[in-house]
């Protein structure tokens, strides 16, 4: 099973969720004394028995949402299970510290840019899934105008610039407003976070259809991998390694392991 989690940008967020499936869950920093314990509320809320062992994919993990959770990790539950390249976290697993029932309820955080390393929107429109990841300003907020409710920001705090929006697609997002009605920093925070999240479920559930053939041929578990060369390797060795390799003896595989510290399978995107 999975969901997803997403932590606003820029720092210190001001929103973060998940999405389980059917339900999307939200959290707004003015609503908390600060943003550890708006992270921590939504954290506790994800740690239950509904979704003990569940593997939850963060989009960018290891360059973005660690950055706010290892502190929050370590003061208030049992991380374990690291693996790391480069420094970069690619997937953890936190454990709570008390039982809830029967069970500490454990779950399995993953980077999912480690198996589809492209940006969120890009995949949205590779995978052609009902809800694109949406827009929004930026560079607009700030800590003074959490509150905000007025006038939509202008054309230069959208990403202008970017490949990802242009002056028609900004003339768009306003006609879609109503004449009558005012932008709200809150609203469309929130209404934003709720489109990546549903955005990256889609995307991943997509995935798991293909992942699911891939299982079935391969026999491979594609949850037990966290990167596209890790899964690579395992396809490899499960598909196309010849059933009557002859491998060494014993004594020599574990010479042979002594003397080396670690076997790495690489992945290269070429433009």
């Amino acid at each position: 099973m999975f969901g997803v989690f997403f932590v606003s940008n820029p720092y210190p967020p001001h929103t973060c969720g998940f999405y389980d499936g059917f339900n999307t869950y939200t959290y707004y920093l003015t609503d908390f004394e600060d943003s550890e314990a708006m992270l921590l509320k939504c954290l506790q809320d994800m740690l239950v028995p509904k979704y003990h062992k569940y593997t939850v994919y963060c989009h960018n993990f290891a360059r973005f949402d660690f950055i706010f959770l290892h502190k929050i990790f370590h003061l208030h539950f049992d991380p374990c299970n690291i693996i790391s390249k480069e420094l970069n976290i690619i997937s953890i697993s936190i454990t709570s510290r008390t039982k809830i029932g029967k069970v500490k309820p454990k779950l399995y955080f993953k980077d999912s840019f480690c198996i589809l390393p492209s940006s969120l929107d890009r995949l949205g429109k590779s995978f052609g899934v009902e809800t694109p990841k949406g827009h929004f300003p930026y560079t607009f907020v700030n800590a003074n105008n959490l509150n905000y409710i007025g006038d939509i920001p202008e054309f230069k705090f959208y990403e202008a610039g970017t490949e990802r929006i242009t002056i028609e697609i900004y003339n768009e997002i306003k006609n879609n407003m109503c004449s009558s009605s005012t932008w709200s920093i809150r609203v469309e925070t929130i209404s934003y976070l709720t489109k990546d999240l549903v955005c990256l479920h889609q995307i991943v559930l997509r995935l798991r259809i293909e992942w699911y053939y891939i299982k079935k041929k391969y026999r491979v578990n594609i949850t037990n991998h966290s990167t596209i060369s890790g899964l690579a390797m395992a396809i490899f060795r499960s598909g196309f390694l010849p059933s009557d390799l002859k491998l060494a003896h014993t004594s020599m595989y574990k010479t042979r392991t002594y003397s080396h510290s670690a076997r790495s399978t690489m992945f290269y995107q070429l433009n």
